[in-house]
């Protein structure tokens, strides 16, 4: 009988065999268990930045788009600044041209003025100085359209000044209003 003992020794190596299988596909089957649950944690997470990565990216692509229009925004108001420049500039120019034309025709007003008052006195002179003591220069022969001559003169030249200056007073007028423009874009 001694195959007795070799089976039942045979069926206890079996039975330890199937205990130590058993007690592996336990660990085995645990450590799944714990796998699985990690594995699903990191889909969680995953899933979590997934999202957090597509809030960013619009996050992104939002600032992205207002960079732009910001961008866009300073161009124009570059180009704006640049017109209203310009624009004050050719008034300010004109203005000073309207402010010499202002200074010349008033200047020309004023020596037709005195002029005119010059030759007004010399023909009262010539009128209350009797004849034989009257110069003969040929000047003196027509004071009176002489006379008649600069009063227009001075008449006109008052006239253009006084044109002159309302032309200037637009004009430094709408160059100011160029700047307060400036001012507005720049506020």
């Amino acid at each position: 009988m001694r195959i007795r003992p070799a089976l039942a020794l045979l069926f206890a190596a079996s039975l330890t065999y199937a205990d130590a299988y058993s007690t592996l596909l336990q660990r085995y089957e645990t450590q799944i268990k714990q796998q699985e649950r990690q594995l699903r944690s990191l889909r969680r997470n995953l899933l979590i930045k997934q999202r957090e990565a597509k809030r960013w990216e619009q996050k992104a692509d939002s600032a992205k788009a207002q960079w732009t229009e910001a961008g866009l925004s300073v161009e124009k108001a570059r180009r704006m600044v640049r017109l209203n420049q310009d624009r004050r500039q050719q008034s300010h120019s004109k203005a000073e041209e309207a402010q010499w034309t202002v200074l010349e025709h008033t200047t020309q007003n004023r020596a037709a003025a005195g002029e005119t008052n010059y030759w007004a006195a010399e023909m009262y002179k010539r009128s209350k100085t009797p004849r034989f003591f009257a110069t003969s220069d040929a000047v003196f022969y027509q004071p009176a359209a002489v006379l008649e001559n600069l009063a227009e003169y001075s008449q006109t030249t008052q006239i253009l000044a006084e044109k002159a200056q309302e032309k200037e007073t637009a004009l430094r007028s709408e160059e100011f209003r160029w700047q307060n423009e400036e001012r507005k874009i720049f506020s």
